[in-house]
């Protein structure tokens, strides 16, 4: 549904002049999760701890050097010293399936004395954790009584707000989500759902608020 039409089906959301001021990055910065359930990834390893490099996983090892070619010697060997020259205080690099085995792994030639070898967990190289900076979409900000508040969801578009009614996690398809009905029956959902929460507001990421409803006002 297009967002005119959204806004002008607005009957019973309260739209107020009462604005809080929410600082524009926090509405703007939204927390990811990425799974990965196959492939390889890169991980350094120091003194006292490793690094799994952060948003990186390749299906294929080859896919580590953007120039290869056909019929590479030595591609392991390759990635693990392009990847040891680009950290010089890593002590070590190696190569692991995100199913935890170790592929391959390089000793930098400057390394001396211990180097960390603690247990990288299947759950460290199978998901990614992180914040984007988005300037395009919708925010649900929560409230108590006091004004303290949280911020929810991010969506592209308010009707995209259904996916936090879905009952199916992770989503199978797109039968699973209810259906967007009206921006009151969005927030009666959020607010009935939540019951400490006193009001939920929706602001667009730049700050703009759309529509708010105040427990007290469900009807």
């Amino acid at each position: 549904m297009p967002e005119n039409k959204m806004l002008d089906n607005m009957e019973g959301v309260i739209k107020t002049s009462r604005v809080i001021n929410i600082p524009k990055q926090e509405l703007e910065n939204v927390s990811y999760t990425k799974k990965y359930d196959f492939g390889y990834r890169i991980v350094y390893f120091y003194k006292n701890y490793h690094e799994i490099l952060k948003d990186l996983c390749v299906k294929e090892i080859g896919d580590f050097i953007v120039d290869k070619k056909e019929n590479v010697e030595n591609l392991i060997d390759d990635v693990l010293n392009k990847y040891l020259k680009l950290n010089k205080e890593a002590l070590a690099v190696a190569i692991y399936n995100v199913n935890g085995s170790e592929i391959a792994r390089k000793i930098s030639d400057v390394a001396s004395g211990n180097i960390n070898d603690t247990v990288k967990y299947k759950e460290e190289l199978m998901y990614d954790y992180g914040v984007k900076n988005i300037v395009d979409g919708y925010r649900i900000v929560y409230f108590d009584n006091d004004d303290n508040y949280s911020i929810g969801s991010y969506a592209k578009d308010i009707s995209d707000f259904m996916m936090d009614f879905c009952l199916n996690d992770p989503i199978e398809n797109e039968s699973d989500i209810p259906e967007f009905i009206s921006i009151d029956d969005l927030l009666n959902r959020y607010l009935t759902d939540l019951i400490d929460v006193k009001r939920v507001v929706i602001y667009k990421t730049n700050g703009t608020l759309v529509a708010e409803k105040k427990r007290e006002d469900i009807k």
